[in-house]
């Protein structure tokens, strides 16, 4: 075996008989790095990643410290282009941080889900330490994957308030025939109106239209113009502002009738 593996194998030994104290276990502020070199960096990555697989405790402040070194990392190597490698694509970079993995005794089965958590704080910390312009420059998002997050979850929610408010819409509908034939004058009765109880479902029609438009409200609401603006494309921009446009047109006709009984007129 080469001795630069038994080497890496017996320091990830000795990183697992060494726990991190708990002073280590605070927000790591960037500027204490600058002055570390490659090794440190490392060495310290490895000690976070490898609480982080130990105990899920501090799992979040252990992994955004992670994120933190590891873009300090990254500004230690270059790309072809000469800009410091943020993405973490150069061969340089990857062998430094398989090294921090390998440190740390990542377990296989855990690798992959531990390593999309540290992008989503990586892609986090790069959204606030670059300006749009290098973000630009780099083919990143404006948005950050929390933000991504919100807005997946908010259109998730908004789908959700739709589908109950078709079916809704769908068991109003069956109530407005009921209840339009329950209060039609029958011929037997000699034209007069229906009882109390044959008019309930016109009661309950009222309530479901209230619920109607409280969900249209809170499914316009959850929309982010964060996520027009920097996250839609120009198509995306111009079918969404089409259904917006028709949906206002729908509204501006049925106010019509909301507001005529209030409007004195």
């Amino acid at each position: 075996m080469p001795g630069t593996e038994v080497s890496r194998r017996k320091g990830a030994a000795s990183s697992r008989r060494r726990p991190m104290s708990e002073p280590d276990l605070v927000a790591l502020d960037p500027s204490v790095l600058q002055e570390e070199d490659e090794a440190a960096l490392t060495t310290r990555g490895a000690a976070y990643l490898q609480e982080y697989v130990r105990t899920e405790r501090r799992s979040t402040l252990l992994m955004k410290n992670l994120a933190v070194v590891v873009i300090e990392m990254r500004r230690r190597f270059t790309t072809e282009d000469g800009l410091p490698d943020m993405r973490g694509r150069s061969y340089p970079y990857r062998e430094r941080i398989a090294e921090v993995y390998l440190r740390a005794g990542v377990p296989e089965d855990s690798e992959d889900r531990i390593r999309a958590n540290l992008r989503y704080h990586i892609g986090n910390l790069l959204r606030e330490e670059l300006t749009p312009q290098e973000l630009e420059d780099y083919g990143l998002l404006p948005a950050a994957p929390r933000d991504r997050k919100r807005a997946k979850d908010a259109e998730r929610d908004a789908l959700v308030a739709a589908a109950r408010a078709e079916l809704t819409a769908g068991e109003a509908d069956k109530a407005v025939v009921a209840a339009r034939s329950a209060s039609a004058p029958s011929q037997d009765e000699g034209g007069s109106p229906g009882s109390q109880a044959e008019k309930q479902p016109l009661v309950r029609v009222t309530a479901d239209y209230i619920q109607l438009g409280k969900a249209a409200s809170n499914i316009v609401g959850k929309m982010d113009v964060s996520v027009i603006d920097d996250v839609m494309t120009d198509g995306q921009r111009a079918k969404l502002d089409g259904y917006l446009a028709s949906m206002q047109e729908t509204l501006r006709k049925l106010r019509r009738h909301t507001r005529k009984r209030t409007s004195g007129t």
